[in-house]
Formats: C-alpha cells, structure tokens, sequence
C-alpha cells in the first residue's frame, strides 16, 4: 500500500513537475493536506467526470507567477478546500510548462494564474443541453466536448473559492442532477426495452420449439401410420399367398383325384376279369407297393401288361 507521501508525490508530479517533493514534504510537516490530483489525461478526466456526473475543476499552475506557489501553500493544501474539492468534482491539474498544460491554457483562455476552469460533459442529454443554451452558453461549438462553463484566475482567498465555488453548485447543480437522472431513465428505459425485447426473443423461441414439437409429432403419426398400412398390406399380402396357395393345393388335388380316377378307368377298360381256373390259366402273386400280396389268376397267353394292370387296379383301390 502506498504511504501518504507516495501518493500525493504520484498526485501532483503532472501538476508541479517532475519533483513536487519539497512541496510535498512542506505540507505534510505544515499539517497541511493537497487535495488528491486524478492521475490520468485530461481526456481521461473528463470521461471520469461524465460517467460518475460530476464537475470537472481543471487547475492550471504556473511556476513563474509570484502566487502560484502562495496559493498552493495556503489556498489549495487547505484541509477544508482540499475535502471540498475532492468531495464535489474531478479535479485534473497540469503544470502550464507541460505540453498538454500549455495548449490547454491556451484552450480555455488563462490569462493569469493560477488558473480554475469548471467544464462539464453531459453525453445524450437534451434537456440538459437545452438549458444550458437557455442559460446562455452555446452548446454546438462543444458538441461531443467539455463544456466549459465558469473561470476563476489570480490569486483568490480561501473562503472566497469556497464562497465562488458553492455558489457556482448552487446555480449548476441542477443540471447535473438532470442529467443524471434523465441518464437513469434512458437506462432504464434501455433495460425495459432489452427485456421486452428478451421476453419476445424467448417469446419467439418457445414458439418455434413448439412449433418444432409439433412438426416431430406430426412425422412421427405419419411414420407409424405408414408403418401401420406396411404391417396392414404385408398382412394382406401373407393372406392372399396364403389362399392362393390354398387354392394351388386345391387344384392339385383336383389335378390328381382327375388323374386318379382317370387311371382307374383306363385299368378298368384294360384289365379282364379274373378267369374260372383251367388248364389255360396260371396263378400269379403279386406284391404291392403298399406291401400287401395278391394272388390272380390270368389265362397264359395274357401279357405282361395285363399283369400289370391288375396291380395298377389293386393298387388304385387301396
């Protein structure tokens, strides 16, 4: 942690030079406390200073001038200026030996010093501009840039800055709580819209996930309805073979009664009927195919196909 010296050494080397030590070293033995300098660019301060709606207090130092260094001593290491500057604006100090010291004197019109110059940056605010072009300051030149907006220069007592400084609250402070809270409803009116816009984003979302939803329920209905009239056409498929197979056999047992009875009328025209035993006949035993023996008799002269048209006419009867 940086001790009290480090700190203000860090806070005022931009304003006092490269070694503000002795200056340093001077207040803290005096009992004095030099206000807390912002550590940055100017361009930094005063964003700082628009962010956090706030005054910037630009202090100018000149070395070469007699009270320069008087005022700081006695005016500016004050405890009460130095509380009250840090607790009411972003104070930025340069030194006017300094490049951006230099031009900025020459910026805001120093003619003597040490020099104060109160700006301010009001970003998207209006109505707050509006008021100030009604008060009489013209807004178009600083478009985008720090209005400045009041100047004190030379040496000016303690309670005389005090007094110039309250007063100058008094009368501007208004604006800034203005712009504050016309900076807190556009916030808000930017929040209000970014959820709007959420809830109709997610709005949206549900919407095409049920949307989504149903189109998958729907393909899945149309797949098992397609899958069904498979199940249902394949079943229809399986009955019809299954009767035309029916049919088939069927058929082939016609085909084969037909053919039977055929043959048995073709054996039946061939064959003779069993002779009376003679000398002209013989006896014959035959086997059939299912094993059973027959014995016939048939005159000699009758040929092997009579025989076995016996057989074929046994056989068709069993």
């Amino acid at each position: 942690m940086q001790s009290i010296s480090q700190r203000l050494t860090n806070s005022l080397s931009y304003v006092f030079g490269a070694n503000p030590q002795p200056f340093v070293q001077l207040s803290l033995s005096d009992g004095e406390q030099p206000p807390m300098f912002f550590q940055g660019s100017y361009a930094q301060a005063v964003d700082t200073a628009r962010d956090e709606f706030k005054f910037l207090l630009v202090f100018l130092h000149s070395p070469p001038h007699s009270e320069s260094s008087k005022f700081c001593r006695d005016v500016l290491s004050n405890p009460m200026v130095s509380s009250f500057l840090e607790d009411n604006f972003i104070l930025w100090g340069a030194s006017v030996l300094t490049e951006d010291g230099f031009k900025l004197s020459h910026t805001l019109g120093a003619t003597d010093f040490p020099f104060f110059a109160i700006l301010c940056h009001f970003s998207n605010t209006l109505s707050v501009n509006q008021q100030l072009m009604m008060m009489g300051y013209d807004t178009s030149a600083s478009r985008g840039k720090a209005i400045h907006l009041h100047t004190i220069q030379g040496f000016v007592p303690r309670e005389e800055l005090l007094s110039l400084l309250t007063s100058f609250l008094e009368e501007h402070g208004p604006l800034m709580v203005a712009a504050k809270a016309e900076d807190t409803d556009r916030k808000q009116s930017r929040n209000l819209q970014r959820m709007q816009e959420e809830e109709f984003e997610e709005s949206l979302r549900q919407d095409q996930e049920r949307m989504e939803q149903r189109e998958r329920e729907e393909a899945r209905r149309k797949e098992e309805e397609r899958e069904r009239a498979n199940e249902e056409a394949r079943k229809l498929e399986e009955e019809r073979q299954r009767q035309l197979a029916i049919e088939r056999e069927k058929q082939e047992q016609e085909m084969n009664r037909a053919r039977l009875q055929d043959r048995k009328l073709r054996v039946k025209e061939q064959l003779a009927p069993e002779p009376e035993a003679s000398e002209d006949t013989c006896t014959i035993l035959i086997r059939l195919s299912s094993g059973r023996k027959l014995t016939r008799r048939f005159i000699k002269t009758d040929r092997l196909k009579v025989r076995r048209s016996a057989k074929n006419r046994e056989e068709s009867r069993e």
